[in-house]
């Protein structure tokens, strides 16, 4: 089956994590996605990727879906700005899943396109958005 299927990669930074909703949704097979971090960014993806994997409870299964469906990879630029801890895929599926924060919305819609961290360090994200 793995031979039969294409997958679909894909970048984003932080604040545009809201848009994967409509990806999972519509491409039915595997998405792999490349997440622009760096520093105290690092922990807020990490909260909206466990949003986006338990709190989409919707009568299209979109949390399932991404559960099933897509699998992410963080990124800093070339060792700077790197968080003060990273975790391990353990650490972060555990913590995600006994942990997701789904009183509030996330994804709100009016949350700045550029992450707040690459905002106050001036740092371009022009090049992969």
């Amino acid at each position: 089956m793995c031979h039969e299927t294409v997958t679909l990669t894909t970048q984003c930074t932080q604040g545009y994590m809201r848009h994967l909703i409509n990806l999972v949704l519509h491409w039915d097979g595997p998405i792999t996605v490349a997440v622009y971090a760096p520093g105290t960014d690092y922990y807020n993806a990490l909260e909206e990727i466990s949003y986006l994997r338990h709190c989409l409870q919707d009568d299209k299964n979109t949390s399932l879906k991404v559960r099933d469906f897509m699998s992410f990879s963080i990124i800093f630029p070339d060792g700077q700005h790197m968080p003060e801890k990273i975790y391990t895929t353990s650490e972060v599926l555990m913590v995600a899943g006994e942990q997701a924060n789904c009183s509030k919305d996330l994804l709100e819609t009016d949350m700045p396109p550029v992450p707040k961290f690459c905002k106050q360090k001036k740092i371009s994200t022009t090049l992969i958005e």
